[in-house]
């Protein structure tokens, strides 16, 4: 007992473990550090499920209806169970989508062993660990933040352990395809993009032990369902009208190439010269592996243990296909700037990886010789470039977040000041707008009855009572342009204002909030950033670090006549508006009226 515990807590077994908790650990402190609990774009419509759900009224109609141009019947399930259980905490989703991505990792830890046949330990865990730091990395920030991106980690989980199932030998073939198709329905209605799993589960389909006469069987079984779920999905079915239509021309041919190619690249590169490059070199190893792979038809079992990977390796060349077939109208560097769209491309390097040794360190594929220092060359050079990339590449990722954490971190506290913000143009349509981050602007109107519906069931709890400090006893901030105070600036409807000033960063805010005279409510606002500059008002704060702010709206917002903007930030510790120096006056006239 003695021993066999010492060998099950070797050094050596310690060692590999924490090397594959690395990258776990290091998602989950991100996600943990960078993660909002604020709704993001498509999440605002979840509330309207909520109610429904809470009113007893929800019905499987509503869970199969369309959103844009998928059936997430499944993902509406998780976030209606999520929410209810966590007051919809969006974290609860963040951390869900972790799991997902554990339990992917631990069904290709499990298929890799039972497809290693000749590989030793040490190239099987290099392999995995490769896979793992790959599976885990941080190009595909935008799903890891994104709680609405369950539905993609949930799809990868079904093809992979739909891979792991069709390759288990103790399993009977009726047991393996049953559950496999189970699997692929899931992932079929989870979106779009899961109808795919079914062509990419051919390969292992095929493989499965048994006669000619029952593999025909089999095949024709499984395309079967794969029609019939498309029929399924197919009813009352509309095409989508803010999609971007498919023209079929030369030039749309190249782009959806090119931007399948930048597609395939992205988990290494963001460079919009070479993307394609990267993204061609990386097809055209994966052909030359299946081509090996078609030599291998002598050896059953070695077809066998390649098959699974072949699938992976096609379900993500068929997404990417089909996501570069629906988006290369907004154009070829759309696949580099999108990140959600890396989490299916990279089980492709993923599948490469793991189909590699298999390949190219089996002696029954004598159809080439290759030494076995070369043999050992050619899998550490691949498996170095897909590792250092990608981890380069993770690195820009991280910057990049953090550069925006700010401005999600303002649509939280906008959101949570929703009873204090007027439905006004600007924050409904504005670039500057503080919703701006967190929700489109054709669908911002929804944020106001997402807050009513999300209070009705308890699942938020606005800001409230909230002081408005006029005169406070220090100075916090302000308003340094335009000038002079003292004057009242005559202004068109067709004209903008412009606003500029400086903040105290003491009350740590990140926005800054604009109101009308005496009026409670706010109708615009400006984002707050770090400047090295003082103020154009120096004063005793202007040795402190001090953050800057302007903003830019049509004059068309304001009410005709005399107006005054007050600035003001929000002390959350004090639940209170604080009121800075300074305050523009403006005569606002309607230029179409004196011109008639």
């Amino acid at each position: 007992m003695t021993s066999k515990n010492t060998v099950f807590f070797s050094p050596q077994r310690l060692t590999v473990f924490l090397l594959y908790l690395i990258p776990i650990l290091v998602i989950c402190g991100l996600v943990g550090y960078f993660g909002v609990n604020v709704p993001l774009y498509d999440q605002w419509i979840l509330p309207y499920w909520f109610e429904k759900f809470s009113s007893g009224t929800l019905t499987v109609k509503n869970l199969f209806a369309q959103h844009n141009s998928h059936r997430i019947f499944f993902p509406k399930l998780i976030f209606i169970a999520l929410s209810f259980a966590s007051g919809w905490n969006i974290l609860w989703e963040l951390y869900f989508s972790i799991i997902l991505a554990l339990l992917t990792f631990l069904a290709l830890y499990r298929l890799s062993q039972i497809t290693a046949q000749n590989l030793t330990q040490t190239s099987l865990h290099l392999t995995n660990l490769s896979s793992c730091f790959l599976l885990f990395s941080w190009v595909q920030h935008e799903n890891w933040l994104w709680g609405f991106q369950i539905a993609i980690f949930l799809i990868n989980f079904c093809v992979v352990l739909s891979c792991l199932i069709l390759s288990t030998p103790s399993l009977k073939p009726p047991v393996k395809l049953t559950i496999s198709a189970l699997l692929c329905s899931i992932a079929s209605f989870t979106s779009a993009q899961g109808l795919l799993s079914w062509l990419a589960m051919i390969p292992s389909v095929w493989t499965i032990e048994g006669s000619i006469r029952h593999t025909k069987q089999r095949l024709l079984v499984w395309l079967g369902l794969f029609l019939f779920s498309g029929f399924i999905y197919s009813i009352n079915y509309r095409q989508e009208t803010d999609t971007v239509p498919v023209v079929v021309s030369d030039h749309k041919i190249f782009a959806t190439i090119h931007f399948f190619l930048n597609l395939l690249a992205t988990p290494f590169l963001d460079s919009t010269h070479i993307n394609w490059l990267m993204g061609l070199i990386i097809f055209l190893v994966f052909l030359g592996l299946t081509l090996a792979a078609l030599f291998s038809f002598k050896s059953e079992q070695l077809i066998r243990n390649l098959s699974p990977w072949i699938s992976i390796s096609l379900f993500s060349l068929l997404c990417s296909a089909l996501i570069a077939v629906g988006r290369s109208g907004l154009g070829t560097d759309y696949a580099i700037l999108a990140s959600r769209y890396t989490t299916h491309a990279i089980l492709l390097p993923i599948a490469i990886l793991q189909l590699s040794p298999r390949i190219i360190f089996n002696p029954t594929l004598n159809f080439i010789t290759i030494s076995r220092s070369n043999q050992l060359l050619i899998f550490g050079l691949l498996t170095g470039i897909f590792l250092s990339l990608n981890l380069v590449r993770s690195a820009n990722a991280v910057v990049y977040v953090n550069s925006r954490f700010t401005l999600v971190q303002s649509g939280k506290t906008c959101f949570n000041l929703i009873n204090y913000l007027e439905q006004s143009a600007f924050f409904k349509t504005s670039p500057q707008s503080c919703f701006s981050l967190i929700n489109s602007s054709q669908w911002r109107e929804l944020i106001w009855d997402s807050a009513e519906k999300l209070n009705r069931l308890n699942f938020r709890k606005f800001a409230q009572n909230v002081a408005f400090i006029e005169t406070p006893q220090q100075t916090y901030g302000e308003i340094t342009s335009p000038q002079p105070f003292t004057q009242v600036i005559n202004i068109s409807t067709t004209e903008s204002v412009q606003l500029q000033g400086w903040i105290n960063p003491t009350k740590n805010p990140h926005i800054v909030l604009f109101s009308l005279t005496d009026k409670p409510t706010f109708f615009a606002n400006a984002y707050a950033i770090n400047s090295s500059e003082p103020p154009l008002n120096p004063n005793q704060l202007s040795s402190k670090k001090l953050l800057t702010w302007e903003v830019e709206f049509s004059a068309d917002v304001l009410p005709i006549g005399t107006s005054i903007i007050h600035a003001w930030i929000y002390d959350s510790t004090e639940n209170q508006f604080i009121q800075l120096n300074h305050q523009v006056s403006l005569q606002v006239f309607d230029s179409t009226s004196l011109e008639e």
